[in-house]
């Protein structure tokens, strides 16, 4: 799988690079390897299959659990950008590493029935210099240092 990684994280530097979404081989590479890490889910073996983006792909890769598997780390970025990919398709937001970086500043809340649209009501900005950051009132905002870029959120 590490000739696979290797594509997906390029497809992601690219994305980053051009500050946008990743591309849809991309997206089609990260739900194959995501499906082959966790198995079947109905909505993501759907779009492995025939690349159709439906709501329950959002829901599901929101919801997705992958603390118990090998690279949960790199699972949970993947899906992050997968869902953002699949959100942008119907409407614009950031990128995967934001909606990461906002993922884990829900740890210990309520579940959330919509987190992404609590995602796009929060979401400031990233930068990569943190020189940049520091001109940020922290009172108002709440920044997450994430995969060497900081990820700026309202409180």
């Amino acid at each position: 799988m590490e000739n696979l990684s290797d594509i997906i994280n390029f497809g992601i530097a690219r994305a980053i690079s051009e500050k946008r979404s990743i591309d849809y081989i991309t997206a089609r590479l990260i739900a194959v390897a995501v499906q082959e890490q966790i198995g079947m889910h109905s909505a993501l073996s759907a779009f492995v299959y025939d690349g159709v983006i439906t709501d329950a792909l959002e829901s599901e890769l929101l919801r997705l659990d992958v603390r118990p598997y090998a690279e949960a780390d790199r699972l949970q970025r993947w899906a992050c950008w997968l869902a953002t990919y699949a959100a942008n398709a119907r409407r614009s937001t950031a990128d995967g590493d934001a909606l990461c970086a906002f993922l884990s500043l829900q740890t210990g809340r309520e579940p959330d029935t919509q987190p992404q649209r609590r995602f796009a009501g929060m979401y400031i900005r990233s930068f990569t210099d943190v020189v940049a950051v520091r001109t940020i009132d922290l009172e108002s905002y709440e920044v997450v240092p994430l995969f060497g870029r900081y990820h700026v959120f309202a409180r």
